[in-house]
């Protein structure tokens, strides 16, 4: 995949990102010493093994269920408090020099109970990561818990009401996520209708590798103020203007899509068109150890193949700013 530089007039921009995964953005380095410590059997003994298991690289007919399988092994190196605080540390810590002043961190917690930790114990762990990262860096955090795509119905309500339980200590929201191609939205409405309910925000994985029906869904019937990846309303155009005047924000992963091949290209991303529209785009990174990216790498792309200006860079940033879950 092609390399663009990082433009310094980006880097140096007070940024917001709304959609980025714990469990994809870990250091290696920091695999390989949890590995060490929790005696986790990993191939090769140093970083470049350890990417060969972690790090996309260009694949013909790859697919996002493809791609979901590195969470599969990245899942191991986090199943204990020590680890989900020291990972979460460091990910505001990585935010923090490129100037990232608010970071909305999300991950499926029923994913890290392997060795025993309650749902409640994994949240706590992140959010002692979360708010160490605030107090040594310029930065504002909050979680999303996400109900994972394919997880019986009993488990996504467990999702549903620990981020109830702690909604006024770090967590800011739910999230639907995995394979929108295996287990459609419908399946979730029910945990979905409840957390709305509840008053929970609600961001929802549709249109990723989905139809756009699903995007229709998951605003017009479960109320979600945010659309993650969201791309499938090219297919749609009037559409795109309907969920600005809703004030409902598109989460855009740009390389993400292209490795999950549900995009051709950055040249045949349809970012460029759903921005030129009056969508409420922001830029993502989705997972920054997967997709070997960060927002300021998305953001100099937009710049590299679109022609965006930097007035147009500091309108998506304040497109994130506005729509946070963080207030």
């Amino acid at each position: 995949m092609e390399q663009i530089p990082v433009y310094p007039d980006v880097l140096e921009l007070d940024k917001a990102e709304l959609h980025l995964h714990l469990d994809g953005s870990l250091r290696l380095e920091t695999m390989l010493e949890i590995a060490e410590i929790e005696n986790i059997e990993i191939p090769g003994n140093n970083t470049l093994a350890l990417k060969k298991q972690c790090v996309y690289e260009n694949e013909e007919n790859f697919t996002l269920t493809k791609f979901l399988n590195y969470f599969y092994f990245t899942l191991k190196f986090l199943q204990t408090k020590y680890a989900l605080t020291r990972t979460a540390y460091e990910l505001l810590e990585d935010l923090s020099h490129e100037n990232v002043k608010l970071a909305e961190i999300r991950f499926a917690p029923q994913l890290h109970r392997i060795n025993g930790l309650t749902l409640g114990e994994v949240v706590d762990a992140v959010l002692e990561g979360i708010n160490k990262g605030m107090n040594d860096f310029d930065i504002k955090s909050g979680l999303i818990l996400c109900i994972l795509r394919g997880l019986k119905l009993k488990l996504a309500h467990e999702v549903v009401d620990i981020a109830d339980e702690y909604r006024d200590r770090g967590v800011i929201g739910v999230d639907l996520a995995g394979d929108e191609s295996k287990f459609p939205l419908e399946m979730y409405r029910h945990p979905l209708l409840i957390a709305g309910q509840k008053g929970l925000n609600i961001t929802i994985h549709a249109g990723e590798t989905g139809p756009v029906e699903e995007i229709k869904t998951a605003v017009f019937d479960l109320n979600a103020k945010r659309i993650g990846h969201g791309i499938a309303i090219v297919k749609d155009p009037p559409l795109i203007q309907v969920l600005a005047e809703k004030k409902v924000t598109l989460e855009i992963c740009p390389t993400s899509n292209i490795q999950t091949c549900v995009a051709k290209s950055y040249a045949h991303h349809p970012v460029n068109l759903i921005y030129q529209k009056g969508g409420l785009v922001t830029i993502n990174s989705d997972n920054r150890l997967i997709s070997d990216t960060n927002i300021s790498k998305e953001l100099s792309k937009m710049i590299y193949f679109f022609h965006w200006t930097i007035d147009d860079i500091k309108k998506v940033i304040q497109n994130a700013f506005d729509a946070s879950f963080i207030k």
